[in-house]
């Protein structure tokens, strides 16, 4: 999954989305799904397995050999209105299955399983040049030895993790970096590289964060997921324990923490199935009221809108039906009205509301918002603000129709969509317009 133009795109190995024919790939606007069509056809005509968003467009790679009705062998690109290939002077694509993308210094970096990329030797890991296909070629060789699963920059330099033993002849042992000349191993005190396939990177205050199938990195236990700082490899170790019990196969961030997903039960020794948080201390669960995370495999993972997508091949999420795909937000713990001025008006008056709330705190086109609503109906949206630790602030103003004794309660939430957090509700009185009354000088 990624985000591209303001809307959710989510490939893999689907036919529909919404009840709509995709053909392994759709995009979400935060109210329904719709296809990604070229004039000749819609989607892909097999799987997707990576996104990755180049000056502005949209690359698709994965094991399809047309998008959009035309031949573009295992990558293809999405200008918003139609699909296209990447060809070499030798030919269209990849002669295997792409299956990690990222950006460096500007360039599209495509990696997977393939021997020619344009019709050039290429070997599983190639830099579009934007009329061709180039190897990274280091002092001793071409590419790397094996499949690349996952691609990501760190420190300047491109990241590499997948299986295989060596980059451009060195040994490297599944993961390796690629500084614009050469390529070399990430070492940590007692070893080079990890011990099993590299399924998933991000980068994060600093570190690299790599996810995978193996259970050492640098000599040192981690089991499933580890830090490299640049100089050595660290574990994720939480109060009961060191990583997880299974795979991961998928790392992204909300509100600043750390989100992994895969195939496992428990991480940090705490029960969390299949997805879990990690906070800088500790690992935790995604719970529901019904339930914690998910009854199978998570595979691909973003924030959107400030709430967190998942994607992979549960059938519940918090014990609640989800087909694949799941959307999990925070809510505001507890929500104060600050003021209303007036504090008494009559039908037809502007009344301004202020409102602080607990909860997290982002960027002002993240999504977040705040509703100020009263109870015969009227409402007012408005962007939040920080406010000092894990708080934030809004206020907007509402036009009272109705007369009689309102209430007004405000609401704090993580998306567009909004759901009552908690709320100190407040009562004013609205009179109609020429009734005599008492007020208070």
């Amino acid at each position: 999954m990624v985000v591209h133009d303001g809307d959710l795109i989510a490939g893999g190995h689907f036919n529909q989305a919404g009840g709509k024919t995709v053909n392994h790939i759709a995009r979400w606007d935060g109210v329904e799904w719709s296809d990604l069509s070229g004039p000749d056809g819609i989607g892909v005509n097999d799987e997707v397995v990576a996104l990755a968003i180049h000056d502005g467009d949209l690359i698709a790679g994965g094991a399809f050999t047309r998008a959009g009705g035309q031949t573009v062998n295992s990558i293809a690109r999405w200008d918003g209105g139609s699909w296209s290939g990447l060809s070499g002077p030798g030919g269209t694509g990849m002669s295997g299955q792409v299956h990690a993308l990222a950006v460096h210094d500007g360039d599209l970096i495509a990696g997977g399983y393939f021997e020619e990329a344009g019709g050039e030797s290429i070997n599983n890991v190639a830099l579009w040049g934007g009329d061709g296909w180039l190897g990274l070629t280091g002092a001793d060789g071409i590419g790397v030895s094996g499949t690349v699963h996952a691609l990501t920059v760190h420190g300047g330099d491109l990241i590499a993790g997948g299986t295989f033993d060596q980059a451009a002849g060195k040994a490297v042992n599944n993961i390796a970096r690629w500084d614009g000349v050469d390529w070399s191993g990430l070492s940590g005190l007692d070893g080079i590289g990890v011990n099993g396939r590299v399924i998933a990177l991000v980068v994060n205050d600093g570190d690299l964060i790599a996810g995978g199938t193996f259970d050492q990195a640098g000599g040192m236990t981690v089991n499933s997921i580890a830090r490299w700082n640049g100089m050595d490899w660290s574990d994720f170790t939480g109060p009961d324990g060191t990583g997880m019990n299974e795979f991961v196969y998928a790392l992204a961030f909300q509100d600043g923490d750390l989100i992994a997903g895969g195939r496992y039960t428990k991480a940090g020794g705490e029960t969390v199935n299949r997805i879990a948080r990690w906070d800088g201390n500790s690992w935790s669960a995604l719970s529901g009221p019904d339930g914690s995370g998910m009854n199978d495999a998570v595979f691909a993972s973003v924030e959107f809108n400030g709430d967190l997508m998942a994607g992979g091949s549960f059938a519940t999420a918090g014990g609640q039906p989800a087909s694949t795909m799941a959307r999990w937000r925070r809510e505001a713990t507890m929500t104060e009205i600050l003021l209303i001025d007036p504090d008494h008006a009559d039908v037809g008056d502007i009344v301004l509301v202020e409102a602080r709330s607990e909860g997290p705190v982002s960027a002002p086109d993240s999504g977040y918002r705040g509703r100020i609503e009263a109870d015969s109906g009227e409402f007012c949206d408005a962007l939040v603000e920080p406010a000092g630790d894990n708080l934030v602030s809004f206020s907007c103003e509402i036009t009272l129709t109705t007369a009689g004794r309102r209430v007004i309660s405000a609401h704090y939430t993580g998306s567009a969509r909004y759901q009552p957090s908690q709320s100190a509700a407040v009562v004013i009185q609205v009179t109609d317009l020429f009734v005599d009354r008492f007020e208070t000088p």
